[in-house]
């Protein structure tokens, strides 16, 4: 294992990794997106969570949007999300699906709040 680069980072059949598309974002976004990346991978899923919604709460206090940085990266991010929904990515294809939501414009920072509350809720089924 690579300890700078894990395998629950980079081994996937997605046909990218996890900074592959949170570098596209703003730091408290991206860093939500890698809890959520790696959600069934490293620490508990209700950990992960946990973690994820934190930095969505922090994205949300400083304005931050869940959307790319640079708008000349939306049509990759668009097809990398897609590609996560499509594969069911560590079982939250929700989550992915309510990122990809506020990229149309039909979403927001609470959305992605609620998404993760919801599967946290499952968590603790």
């Amino acid at each position: 294992m690579d300890m700078f680069n894990p395998d629950y980072y980079r081994l996937n059949d997605l046909g990218f990794e996890c900074i592959d598309l949170t570098e596209r974002y703003s730091f408290n976004v991206g860093n939500c997106l890698k809890y959520m990346f790696r959600l069934q991978g490293k620490n508990t899923a209700r950990e992960n969570l946990g973690k994820a919604r934190w930095y969505a709460r922090r994205a949300q206090a400083h304005g931050e949007r869940f959307r790319p940085i640079h708008e000349t990266d939306m049509p990759e991010t668009i097809g990398m999300l897609r590609t996560l929904i499509q594969h069911d990515w560590q079982h939250a294809s929700m989550f992915w699906a309510s990122v990809l939501d506020c990229h149309t414009g039909s979403g927001d920072t609470t959305s992605i709040i609620d998404t993760i509350n919801e599967l946290d809720n499952t968590e603790k089924e």
